[in-house]
C-alpha cells in the first residue's frame, strides 16, 4: 500500500494516497458485483435449465399418454402378445424423438407393488425391464403419486436407480372410460443436465477471472486518471492561499467537473484583483444561464406531458386487449386507439399467412384502408415495401420521408403518406405479423416512438397469441363435447336396441311399458329441437320434454290431458325438473349394467382361462376349451380343428 508523508502543517500524520484507494475501492467494488451478478445468473440458470426440463418432461409424459390405448394395455400377457410389441413399437417411436431421452416405459400396480409393463430405450439405453419385473427403486415422486396420479408429473431433482442416474416425467393412461389403467414414464439421461450446468459454470469462471483482471487494470488506470488532477489542484490551492496569486492551474484532463474547478481556481485568483470591475458581469453570466435552464426546463416539462400521453396510449391498448378476447374485434379495435392517441392519420395490422409468404392485412383504422380490407390487400414478403421488407427480416424499419426511401411501397389508398414505420410482431422467435403505422408529417417518428409502440407489438403479439390460443380451447371442448354426445346417441340407441324398451306409460289403468312409439307432432318436434313443447287443444293438451344428456335427446317425458286446459308455469318446470333427473338417473344405471356386464365377461374368461392353464398336454387343453365354451353358450356344437389341410377339407 502506498503512503505520503502530508506537508501541509495541519496534518503532519501519514495517510493513504487518493490514488491508492481510488483503485482500491473501485476494484473491490466492482470484483463483488461482477460475482455476484455470477452467482446469481449460475444459480437461476440451473434452476431454469432444470424446470425446463421438468416442464419439457410433463409435456412429453402427458402427449405420450395420450398416445396409450389403455383398454389394450390391461390386456397384455407376454412379450410376444401382439398388444406388447404394437405399444413397445409406439414407445420406441417416443423414445427416438429426442436424443436426450433414455427410457419410456409404462407400468402398472398390484398388491405386490408397481411391475413394468413395456420398457424400451434410447439408442444408448438398451438394458430395459421385462415384463411383470418389479420396481422396487422407484423415484419417490412416482412411488407417493402412482395412486393418485391425475396429471403429468416430473421427479424435482435428479434420482438414481438399478438403470441409472435420470430426471424422469410420469403421467397416467386411461382407458375409453376414463379410467387410470397405468402410468406412462420417460428418463432424461442425468448428464443433459449435469453437462448443461458444468458447460455454463466453465463460462462463467472465465468470464470471472478475465473480469478481475480487467477491473484490477481498470481500477488502477481510474484512480491515477482521478488522483493526478485533484493532487494537482490540491498542490495550486497551497500555493494561491499561501499568497501567490499569480500562480495558475494547468491541467489536461477529460473529466468536466475537474477541468471547471482548475478553471474556477484561476478565476479566483483573478477576481481577487478587480472583483468589485467583474461583479455586474458575473451577474449578467448567471442570469442568462438562469433563462437557459428555464428554457431547458419548460422543454422538458413539454416532453414530460408528451411522454405521459403516450403512456397513457400504451395503457388503453393494453385495457383493450384485456377486454377483447374476439381477433376479429380486438385488431379493430387496437388499430383505431393507436392512430387515435399517438396521432397518426393510419394503423395498419399485418398477419403472415401459413406458409410465409404473403403479410396480409387484417386490420386498420383509416377510411384507405377499410378499400384495402375489402380487396384482401396484401403484401409479398421481402419483395413488397417497408412492410415486406420487415416481415422478411424480423426488423423495425423506419421511412422519415418516403420520396426518398427506396423500400417504400407508394400505395395509391393511401397518397398522403410522408413516413411510415414498421415493427414485426413476435411470438417466441417467430414473426407473426407487422404494425404499420403512417404519418402524413416527414420525419414524424424519433425514438419514443419506436420504443413505445414497440412495447404496442409486443402486447400486440401476446394479444394474437391468447386469443389463438383460446379460439383453439373453444374448439377442442366443442369437439370434445360432440365426441361424448356422439358417444352417448350411440349407446343409447344399443340400450333400446338390445332390450327393446320403448318406455313406460302411467294411465288411469296403472303403470305398464309402452308397447308402441308414441308418435305426434308435438314430440317430433320436441325430438328435434330439445326444447319443451306444451301445447293447448280442443280435446287433448300436452307438455313434451325432451330428456337430455349433455344436450343430446335420449327420450321424450309426454304429460298429457284429454281435455282442454292451459298448462301453468310450475307445471311446466316441475316436469323438466323431473326430466333432467330421469336422465341422470337412467344414465346411472346403465353405466352400472354397463360395467357389470363387463365385469361378468372378465370373470368368465377369467375362469376359463384358469382351467385351460391347469391343463398339462394338449388334448387335456383342447377339451377344456370346447367344453368352457359349450358351457357358456349353452346349446352351441364347439369344434377345434387343427391344421390348415383339415380347415380346408372341412
Amino acid at each position: 500500500m502506498e503512503t505520503s508523508q502530508n506537508s501541509h502543517p495541519n496534518s503532519a500524520r501519514r495517510t493513504t494516497s487518493l490514488r491508492t484507494i481510488f483503485a482500491t475501492s473501485f476494484s473491490g467494488l466492482a470484483i463483488l458485483v461482477v460475482a455476484a451478478v455470477i452467482i446469481t445468473l449460475y444459480v437461476g440458470f440451473s434452476q431454469q435449465i432444470r424446470e425446463d426440463l421438468r416442464k419439457r418432461l410433463m409435456n412429453l409424459a402427458a402427449l405420450a399418454a395420450l398416445q396409450q390405448n389403455g383398454d389394450e394395455l390391461v390386456q397384455i400377457s407376454s412379450e410376444s402378445d401382439p398388444l406388447y410389441l404394437k405399444v413397445r413399437e409406439q414407445n420406441q417411436i417416443i423414445a427416438n424423438i429426442d436424443q436426450d431421452i433414455a427410457y419410456v416405459y409404462t407400468m402398472r400396480k398390484d398388491e405386490q407393488g408397481i411391475y413394468f409393463v413395456v420398457d424400451v430405450g434410447g439408442p444408448e439405453y438398451q438394458d430395459t425391464a421385462q415384463l411383470g419385473e418389479r420396481y422396487f427403486n422407484s423415484s419417490p415422486v412416482l412411488a407417493e403419486n402412482f395412486d393418485t396420479l391425475e396429471q403429468a408429473i416430473a421427479d424435482q431433482d435428479i434420482y438414481t436407480d438399478s438403470f441409472g442416474s435420470f430426471l424422469s416425467g410420469y403421467a397416467p393412461i386411461r382407458n375409453s372410460k376414463g379410467e387410470k389403467v397405468g402410468v406412462i414414464g420417460i428418463d432424461i439421461k442425468a448428464e443433459t443436465v449435469i453437462q448443461k450446468e458444468r458447460q455454463f459454470l466453465a463460462v462463467s469462471l472465465l468470464i470471472f477471472i478475465l473480469s478481475v483482471v480487467i477491473i484490477a487494470i481498470s481500477g488502477v488506470a481510474i484512480g491515477n486518471s482521478i488522483a493526478r488532477p485533484i493532487s494537482a489542484l490540491t498542490h495550486s490551492a497551497h500555493r494561491i492561499t499561501s499568497g501567490d496569486l499569480s500562480h495558475r492551474v494547468n491541467i489536461n484532463t477529460p473529466a468536466r467537473e475537474i477541468d471547471e474547478l482548475a478553471n474556477d481556481f484561476n478565476l479566483m485568483a483573478s477576481s481577487l484583483q478587480d472583483l468589485v470591475d467583474s461583479l455586474e458581469t458575473r451577474v449578467a453570466q448567471r442570469t442568462v444561464e438562469l433563462q437557459q435552464r428555464t428554457l431547458e426546463l419548460e422543454n422538458k416539462s413539454r416532453e414530460t406531458e408528451r411522454r405521459a400521453s403516450q403512456l397513457n396510449a400504451v395503457a388503453m391498448v393494453t385495457r383493450a386487449i384485456s377486454s377483447i378476447q374476439d381477433l376479429g374485434d380486438l385488431l379493430p379495435k387496437i388499430a383505431s386507439v393507436i392512430s387515435k392517441e399517438f396521432n397518426f392519420y393510419h394503423t395498419g395490422i399485418f398477419l403472415l399467412d401459413d406458409v410465409k409468404e404473403y403479410a396480409i392485412l387484417v386490420a386498420s383504422n383509416s377510411e384507405g384502408g377499410q378499400r384495402m380490407l375489402k380487396r384482401g390487400h396484401k403484401l409479398k414478403i421481402g419483395e413488397v415495401g417497408i412492410v415486406g421488407f420487415s416481415a422478411a427480416t424480423g426488423q423495425a424499419r423506419i421511412a422519415l420521408d418516403t420520396g426518398e426511401d427506396i423500400l417504400y411501397f407508394d400505395n395509391p389508398d393511401l397518397p398522403t403518406t410522408r413516413s411510415e414505420i414498421a415493427i414485426p410482431l413476435r411470438i417466441g422467435g417467430d414473426v407473426i405479423g407487422i404494425l404499420d403505422v403512417q404519418s402524413e408529417q416527414t420525419n414524424a417518428f424519433d425514438e419514443a416512438h419506436v420504443e413505445l409502440l414497440s412495447i404496442v407489438a409486443d402486447q400486440v403479439s401476446i394479444a394474437i397469441q391468447n386469443a389463438r390460443q383460446f379460439e383453439a380451447a373453444q374448439k377442442t371442448a366443442q369437439e370434445a363435447e360432440e365426441v361424448y354426445r356422439r358417444y352417448i346417441r350411440s349407446e343409447w340407441r344399443s340400450l333400446v336396441r338390445e332390450t327393446g324398451r320403448l318406455g313406460y306409460r302411467y294411465s288411469k289403468a296403472g303403470v305398464g311399458p309402452l308397447k308402441a312409439p308414441v308418435h305426434s307432432t308435438e314430440v317430433e318436434e320436441a325430438a328435434a329441437t330439445g326444447k319443451t313443447n306444451a301445447s293447448k287443444k280442443e280435446t287433448r293438451s300436452q307438455i313434451v320434454v325432451p330428456i337430455k344428456l349433455r344436450g343430446e335427446v335420449i327420450g321424450i317425458l309426454n304429460v298429457a290431458s284429454d281435455s282442454e286446459r292451459a298448462w301453468e308455469q310450475d307445471e311446466i318446470d316441475i316436469t323438466e325438473a323431473i326430466a333432467e333427473r330421469v336422465a341422470l338417473a337412467v344414465e346411472n344405471v346403465r353405466l352400472l349394467e354397463s360395467s357389470q356386464s363387463q365385469a361378468a365377461r372378465e370373470r368368465t374368461i377369467s375362469a376359463v382361462t384358469s382351467r385351460i392353464s391347469a391343463s398339462v398336454n394338449m388334448r387335456s387343453i383342447l377339451q377344456t376349451a370346447v367344453e368352457e365354451l359349450g358351457r357358456i353358450i349353452p346349446g352351441s356344437d364347439v369344434v377345434i380343428l387343427l391344421g390348415k389341410e383339415n380347415i380346408e377339407n372341412q
